[in-house]
C-alpha cells in the first residue's frame, strides 16, 4: 500500500520563499482550481519525489514546470529561481512513515539524489528525525541497498518478478512501470490505456506484464517458470554439443568415430555407459579403443620383455614389413588426396555460399527498402511502377520472363519472405560446411602424422637391411617407441574421453529434472484464478462504463482481451471507434476496474488512484458525477486524488452529497510562503 499523507514545493529566490503546503486525507482528495492555477504543477511533484517523473517524458528537474526551476511570477513581477525542493510525506501499510526529499534545482544537490527522512517531517516537524541518502536514475536504482526505487519497492510492499526482455534472459520489472495503472498525468496519461509506461527498457510486453502483476496473475508467474526452463534448457543444449565437439575432436586425433551418442541432450542411463566408445579405425578394419589399447599394450609389453632382436634375425619379418608399408603409405597417400580434393572442393562451396548469402542480403536490404517508398506511396515516376509500360500504356509485369507466360511473379513482400528463408537455408548450409572442414582438418592432420610416419619407418627397414646382420634390430627399437607413444596418445585420449562422459551423463540428469519440470508446468496458459480475475476486470469494467455514460458501442460486445488485457469491442481495439469523451470514459472504467479486481482477489495494486484532470474534452457533468460518486462509494482502505477545473457551480454539482477533502487553489498554487496559512 502507497498512501501520500503531504507535500511541500520550496522555491527559493533572491528576495523571498515560495511554495506550497498540501495535506492529503487518507480517503478521497480533490484539488479544485481554475486552468493554470498548478493543480498539474502539484501532481507532477508527486512524481518527481517519487522518482516516477518518467511518467511525464524525461527525467530530474526539465520534467517540472518552470515556475518550479526558472522562475517565478506573482503579482506581476517575476523572482528568478535560485533552488528548489520537493518534501513528499508518504505511509505504507504497516503505518511506517517517511519524508522524501528531493532538489529539482540545487548547487550541491543532484537531481538524483533523494534524501529518505524516517518520520514525518511535514505534518509533526517539530520532532528530530534520522535521515539517509540515495539515489534514482543512476545503475543499481531498483536493486542495490541505496537505490530508492528498491527501498521504495519494500516500502510499498512489492516483490518485483523478473521478466523476459528483448535482449533474451531475465530482466526486473520495474517500479516506473507500474505506476500508470494507477497514476493517470494530464499530458499523456488520457490519450490510451497505460499510455504513459516506458518501452525503453527492453521488457517484452511490458504493458501486459504490469496489468499481470497488479492483478497477481499465476500466468507471470508460470512464464517466468517457463522462460527459466527454456534458458536451462538452451543452456544445457550448449555444454553438451561443446563436450560432444571435444570428444569428437578426440576421436579424429586417433581416426576414430564416436559411438552411441548424438550431437544434442537426450536421457542417458547407466546401462547404455558401456555403449558409447571411440571406434578406431586401424588396416581397414574397426576396433573400440579400450580394444586396440589393449592390443597395443600386449604387443609393447612382449617387446618390452623379450629378447632384443638382431638384424640377421629380422630380415623376413623386414622385408614383409617393409612391404606392407609400402602399400599402406599408398593406400594413406591416396586417400590423403582424396580427402585434401575434397577439402578444397568444401572451402570453394563454403566461398561461394558465402558470396551467394552476401548478394542475398543485399537483395534483401533493397526489396525492403523497395517495400517502404512502396508503403510511403512513392511512384519514382515510372509507369514501370504501376505495372504499365510507359510507351504504350499497356499492362506489364514487373517480370523478366516472356509476357505472354500467365504466371504471375512474386510481389515485393513475397520476395521478402523467399529471401529470408533463403538465407536462413544458407546460414545452416555454411555452419554445415564449416562443421565438415574442420573434421577434414582434423583427417588430414592425422594422415599427414601417419604418412610422415609410416616414411620414417620405411627409411629405419631399408636402412637396416642394408645394415650388420650382428648389429641389435633399430627398426624393433623404432616400433617400439612408436607402440608407446600411439599407447601414451590412445590413454590419454580414453582418459580425455571418459572425463568428459562423466560430464555429458551428469548434463543427462540434468536435463532429465528440466523435462520433469517442463511436465509439471500448467498445460493452459491461464490457470482456473487467472480465468475469474479476468472475468471479474471485465464485469467490472463493462459496469463502470455503463455507469459513465459510454455510448460509442454496445456494453454485450465489450471483452477484455487475453492477449494484452486492455478492452475491445469485436475483436478490435477499444479505442478505434470511439469518441474522443467516450475514450476518456474507458479509461476512468479501466482503471478503476483494475483496482477493484485487485481488490477483491488481493492483488498487488497500492490502493492509490491519481486522476489529472479528469475532465477531459469537454465531459458532462453528470458522468464527471457518476465518476465522483463510483470513487467515494469504492470500499476498502485506499486514497484518491482528483484535480479538476470545474466552475463553481458544476463543482458543487458534481460533489454533492459525496464526503472527501477539498483542496483549493483560488490563485496559484506556488505562493510565497508568508501568505499560505
Amino acid at each position: 500500500m502507497l498512501k501520500l499523507n503531504a507535500l511541500n514545493i520550496e522555491v527559493i529566490t533572491a528576495e523571498k520563499v515560495f511554495g506550497t503546503k498540501i495535506s492529503f486525507s487518507s480517503k478521497v482528495n480533490i484539488i479544485n482550481g481554475q486552468n493554470s492555477t498548478g493543480k498539474s504543477t502539484c501532481l507532477n511533484a508527486i512524481l518527481y519525489g517519487l522518482g516516477i517523473e518518467e511518467l511525464l517524458g524525461g527525467k530530474k528537474g526539465k520534467t517540472m514546470k518552470p515556475a518550479l526551476r526558472h522562475e517565478v511570477e506573482f503579482n506581476g513581477q517575476k523572482f528568478n529561481v535560485l533552488e528548489s525542493n520537493v518534501y513528499l510525506q508518504i505511509e505504507n501499510e504497516n503505518k511506517n512513515i517517511i519524508t522524501i526529499k528531493r532538489s529539482i534545482k540545487s548547487n550541491t544537490r543532484d537531481a538524483n539524489l533523494i534524501t529518505v527522512i524516517e518520520g514525518a517531517l511535514l505534518t509533526s516537524p517539530e520532532q528530530h528525525y534520522s535521515s539517509r541518502d540515495m539515489y534514482v536514475h543512476l545503475s543499481g536504482a531498483s536493486n542495490n541497498e541505496l537505490g530508492f526505487h528498491k527501498y521504495l519497492e519494500k516500502f510499498i510492499g512489492w516483490n518485483l518478478p523478473k521478466v523476459s526482455s528483448y535482449q533474451g534472459g531475465d530482466k526486473k520489472l520495474y517500479l516506473q512501470s507500474l505506476f500508470p495503472t494507477f497514476f493517470i498525468e494530464q499530458l499523456r496519461g488520457w490519450s490510451d490505456f497505460l499510455a504513459t509506461v516506458p518501452t525503453y527498457y527492453g521488457i517484452k510486453n511490458v504493458s501486459k506484464k504490469v496489468i499481470e502483476y497488479i492483478l497477481d496473475l499465476d500466468v507471470i508467474e508460470n512464464e517466468r517458470k517457463r522462460q527459466e526452463i527454456e534458458d536451462y534448457k538452451k543452456h544445457v543444449t550448449a555444454v553438451w554439443k561443446e563436450n560432444f565437439n571435444f570428444i569428437t575432436g578426440l576421436a579424429l586425433e586417433v581416426k576414430g568415430e564416436v559411438k552411441g551418442i548424438t550431437s544434442n541432450p537426450t536421457i542417458l542411463t547407466e546401462e547404455e555407459r558401456e555403449r558409447i566408445f571411440i571406434e578406431v579405425e586401424r588396416g581397414g578394419q574397426f576396433f573400440p579403443l579400450p580394444d586396440l589399447k589393449d592390443t597395443l599394450e600386449a604387443e609393447y609389453i612382449s617387446l618390452k620383455l623379450g629378447k632384443a632382436s638382431i638384424v640377421g634375425e629380422v630380415l623376413e619379418e623386414n622385408q614383409q614389413e617393409l612391404e606392407d608399408s609400402i602399400e599402406t603409405l599408398g593406400l594413406l597417400e591416396f586417400e590423403n588426396k582424396q580427402i585434401s580434393e575434397d577439402y578444397r572442393l568444401e572451402l570453394r562451396n563454403l566461398e561461394s555460399l558465402k558470396e551467394q548469402i552476401r548478394m542475398v542480403e543485399e537483395d534483401l536490404i533493397r526489396n525492403k527498402d523497395a517495400r517502404k517508398l512502396k508503403n510511403l506511396g512513392s511512384e519514382m515516376n515510372l509507369s514501370l511502377a504501376k505495372h504499365t509500360c510507359p510507351v504504350c500504356q499497356q499492362a506489364i509485369k514487373d517480370s523478366l520472363l516472356p509476357q505472354s507466360i500467365e504466371q504471375n511473379p512474386m510481389d515485393i513482400d513475397e520476395n521478402i519472405k523467399f529471401l529470408e528463408a533463403q538465407r536462413k537455408m544458407m546460414k545452416l548450409s555454411i555452419s554445415a560446411n564449416e562443421e565438415a572442414l574442420a573434421k577434414k582438418q582434423e583427417k588430414m592432420k592425422y594422415y599427414r602424422n601417419q604418412i610422415d610416419r609410416l616414411r620414417s619407418m620405411i627409411r629405419g627397414l631399408r636402412k637396416e637391411m642394408l645394415s650388420d646382420e650382428r648389429l641389435p634390430s633399430e627398426v624393433e627399437i623404432q616400433k617400439k617407441i612408436e607402440i608407446k607413444n600411439e599407447l601414451d596418445k590412445l590413454v590419454s585420449v580414453e582418459e580425455q574421453f571418459n572425463e568428459k562422459l562423466t560430464q555429458i551423463f551428469l548434463l543427462s540428469n540434468q536435463w532429465i529434472k528440466i523435462l520433469n519440470k517442463e511436465t509439471k508446468l500448467p498445460k493452459e496458459y491461464f490457470s482456473l484464478t487467472d480465468t475469474e480475475k479476468l472475468h471479474a476486470l471485465e464485469t467490472y469494467f463493462k459496469k463502470n462504463v455503463m455507469d459513465f455514460g459510454y455510448r460509442s458501442a454496445a456494453v454485450e460486445d465489450i471483452k477484455i482481451s487475453e492477449d494484452k488485457y486492455f478492452p475491445t469491442v469485436n475483436s478490435f481495439d477499444m479505442k478505434f471507434d470511439a469518441s474522443a469523451s467516450d475514450h476518456i470514459r474507458a479509461i476512468w472504467a479501466y482503471t478503476v476496474a483494475l483496482y477493484e479486481t485487485s481488490r477483491e482477489f488481493k492483488g498487488n495494486h497500492p490502493c492509490l488512484l491519481v486522476f489529472d484532470e479528469p475532465g477531459q474534452h469537454q465531459m458532462e457533468v453528470k458522468n464527471i458525477k457518476s465518476f465522483f460518486r463510483k470513487i467515494c462509494n469504492l470500499k476498502s482502505d485506499f486514497q484518491v486524488i482528483i484535480s479538476t477545473s470545474l466552475q463553481e457551480e458544476q463543482f458543487k454539482a458534481v460533489t454533492k452529497d459525496i464526503e472527501f477533502n477539498l483542496i483549493e487553489i483560488k490563485e496559484k498554487s506556488i505562493m510565497p510562503f508568508e501568505d499560505i496559512n
